[in-house]
């Protein structure tokens, strides 16, 4: 059997570059912030990968729980992905972390949407109303 030199030349720089690649990105993720991971998150949701955004945002939950924009971030990223209950949740967190008027008129409204989704009427209209009591944005007339 003839060993290719390009080949095996190949193989070694992978195993070297993989060496040299693996304790950085350790060493990245461990200096990463909570405010890190709700940015990717949040990029992650821009590009319709719910999904990555949702790894993101627990990570960024694990580093500072308290960090309402990582919750922001989850509740989002479910509901794109039909885990409305979960939105909920984590939408109501992130409300109860942050006063910023119009992160709240965001969050009760996709609150009411979550409960208009898993059908629970009262709820739905409870979350729309308040949201358009918050401020006559458009989505609050929907």
């Amino acid at each position: 059997m003839k060993i290719n030199s390009t080949s095996t030349t190949n193989y070694r720089l992978k195993v070297v570059t993989g060496l040299l690649i693996t304790p950085l990105l350790i060493a990245l993720t461990a200096c990463s912030t909570a405010i890190d991971y709700a940015k990717l998150s949040k990029s992650s949701y821009e590009q319709n990968r719910f999904n990555e955004a949702i790894d993101n945002a627990n990570l960024a939950i694990e580093k500072d729980p308290e960090y309402s924009y990582s919750w922001f971030w989850l509740g989002m990223s479910q509901l794109k992905t039909n885990q409305y209950q979960d939105a909920i949740n984590s939408l109501s967190k992130a409300g109860q972390l942050n006063s910023d008027t119009d992160l709240q008129k965001s969050i009760t409204y996709h609150i009411g949407y979550a409960y208009s989704q898993i059908d629970d009427c009262d709820n739905a209209i409870t979350f729309y109303s308040q949201a358009i009591i918050s401020g006559s944005d458009w989505m609050a007339h929907l």
